[in-house]
């Protein structure tokens, strides 16, 4: 690969286009499949280290987890691209994930509001009592320190606001 992605950076500087990702699998002599492993299994050097420490798991395995946690952790941010802090924070899930370690630290949650289609929504839930409003939600019974069930309860109040406000 170290040779590969060198006669990327010559064909470039004599001005002529990148090898594809066909070509690289090609001149690696492997398949699109195996170079497609290859390139998610390396993305993380935490996966690597493990391999190195004794994992045993299928190829296939790892990178099903390496993606599975790429797409939580971007769907849990909403991001589309990853920057360098994210891929540290990935690698660490990875590294818990493939060792069986458990998180050094637990960081509080983080609580999200999403789906806030209009000023009229955000102002109710700024200056009203949405406790007692009527939107089905047992705010007595709502576990406060489980995030993803005030996540939930959350949610639901702003379809209920918008439902209302759509309404009126």
């Amino acid at each position: 690969m170290m040779e590969i992605d060198t006669l990327d950076q010559a064909r470039l500087k004599v001005g002529e286009k990148k090898l594809t990702v066909r070509d690289k699998a090609k001149n690696l002599g492997i398949s699109m499949g195996a170079f497609d492993n290859y390139n998610v299994l390396t993305r993380y050097p935490e996966v690597i280290n493990a391999y190195e420490n004794g994992l045993s798991h299928s190829f296939v395995s790892a990178k099903k987890t390496v993606l599975s946690i790429e797409n939580d952790y971007k769907e849990k941010h909403q991001k589309t691209q990853l920057n360098l802090t994210d891929r540290k924070h990935i690698g660490e899930v990875i590294k818990q994930k493939l060792t069986g370690q458990k998180p050094s630290s637990t960081k509080p949650k983080a609580f999200n509001i999403k789906g806030i289609s209009s000023p009229d929504v955000l102002r109710t839930l700024l200056f009203t009592d949405v406790s007692t409003l009527d939107t089905q939600i047992d705010w007595e019974q709502l576990n406060w320190q489980d995030s993803h069930s005030v996540n939930d309860a959350i949610t639901q109040l702003i379809k209920c606001i918008n439902s209302r406000e759509i309404k009126e």
